[in-house]
């Protein structure tokens, strides 16, 4: 007794279709780029070793003065506002070690 062979369709996926899933995960590529950035920018603060509530408020500051959103961040950028905020600390530091000039 021979076997029947069955075809095998193929299935097609429609154009809207792969529209729908290649916004899919380019927002679900978006969604991790920034939840890195956000582990980042956490993973800063916790290195810092200074409070996190105070470290995180500064810094904070620092992407608004900069009109810099954490979301859309660069390892670049954020360097730069770290910097930033060492120079602001320096600067406080010195100033408080200067004696006072009557």
């Amino acid at each position: 007794m021979a076997a029947k062979k069955t075809k095998k369709r193929a299935t097609r996926i429609k154009p809207s279709a792969k529209r729908t899933t290649r916004k899919a995960q380019s927002s679900s590529k978006s969604k991790t780029e920034s939840n890195q950035k956000a582990d980042l920018f956490s993973q800063l603060v916790a290195l810092s070793g200074l409070p996190a509530s105070a470290i995180k408020r500064e810094l904070k500051g620092i992407l608004e003065e900069n009109n810099l959103e954490l979301d859309h961040l660069t390892l670049e950028q954020l360097r730069t506002v770290v910097a930033s905020y060492l120079r602001k600390i320096m600067g406080g530091l010195l100033h408080k070690a200067q004696p006072n000039k009557h």
